[in-house]
This record gives C-alpha cells, structure tokens and sequence, in this order.
C-alpha cells in the first residue's frame, strides 16, 4: 500500500473510533473518561492525516469541493470545541443525563462530518 492509502486508512480508523466510541460512551457512562483518551488521541490522527489528504487531493480541487470541505472544517471546529465542553462537564462529574446527552451529540456530528468527508472524497 502507498502513503496516500496508509493516510486515508489512518483518517477512517480514526473516525470510526470518534463514531462509534461516542456511541458506546452514550449506552455505557461509565467508559466515558476512557473514551476521552481515546477520542482526543483519534481527533490529533484525524487533523494530521487530515492536512496530508489535503496536500495529496486538495490543491487542484475547483468551487463544489472547497466549499463542502469548508463546511467540513467548520463542523470538525465546532466538533472539537464542544468536544473540550465535553471533557469539562466529563471531568467534572457531569450528571449521567448530561454525560449522555454530550455523546450522543458528539456521535451525531461526528457521523455528519464523515459523511461529508464521504461525499468529498467521492466527488
């Protein structure tokens, strides 16, 4: 496999562990500070093979395809920032309500952003 294969399988490893380790974190609370670990170590691959994508497959692309990819960046911006409120309220001892209600909505948005990595990359 090249690079470019090895840096696109990382970034979908990746985000299926962002996915599904929120689902997992929504039905069971009580794997939620693991799952912290795992997602902000799953968020820094995400970012970084994430610009070597972008250095492969983005430099030539036209208007369709940087307009969805800046939707994308502004989702994963506000993914990773509601993701730091996540961690807060996590560390702080959240109401499992509250616990629950932040991965479900990290689950739902991160769902989002794959599938408009899926419709860019398909183009």
């Amino acid at each position: 496999m090249h690079a470019g294969g090895l840096i696109r399988s990382a970034h979908v490893a990746a985000a299926g562990l962002v996915v599904l380790g929120a689902i997992v974190a929504t039905r069971r609370p009580a794997l939620a500070r693991r799952y912290e670990w795992i997602f902000w170590a799953a968020a820094l691959v995400l970012v970084v093979t994430g610009l070597g994508n972008l250095a492969t497959l983005g430099g030539a692309a036209g208007g369709a395809w940087r307009s969805r990819f800046g939707w994308k960046l502004a989702l994963v911006a506000i993914l990773l920032l509601g993701s730091g409120l996540r961690l807060v309220l996590v560390l702080g001892d959240a109401p499992p309500r509250l616990a629950r209600l932040a991965y479900a909505s990290t689950a739902t948005l991160a769902a989002l952003i794959v599938s408009l990595g899926l419709v860019i990359a398909h183009a």
